[in-house]
């Protein structure tokens, strides 16, 4: 198997329920931090140190995101 199939496969890994939980409580924390404070979502990604796509995709609980991003707000 060759390195592109073998990243698209992962792209499609199941996510264990237990991580899934996490997910889904981390993309709600997220939300309601930038929601409850009223900041964009460009200045909440700036903070961050992240993009708006990839705090975009955080919000909508996405597994491929790096789990160290999501330690990097205060």
């Amino acid at each position: 198997m060759n390195a592109r199939a073998n990243k698209a496969r992962s792209k499609n890994a199941p996510v264990y329920p237990s991580v899934g939980r996490v997910l889904t409580k981390l993309e709600a924390d997220i939300s309601l931090a930038r929601w409850a404070r009223k900041i964009s979502v460009d200045d909440f990604a700036a903070s961050m140190g992240v993009s708006r796509s990839t705090l975009h995709r955080l919000e909508k609980g996405d597994a491929g995101v790096p789990p160290d991003i999501s330690a990097r707000r205060s």
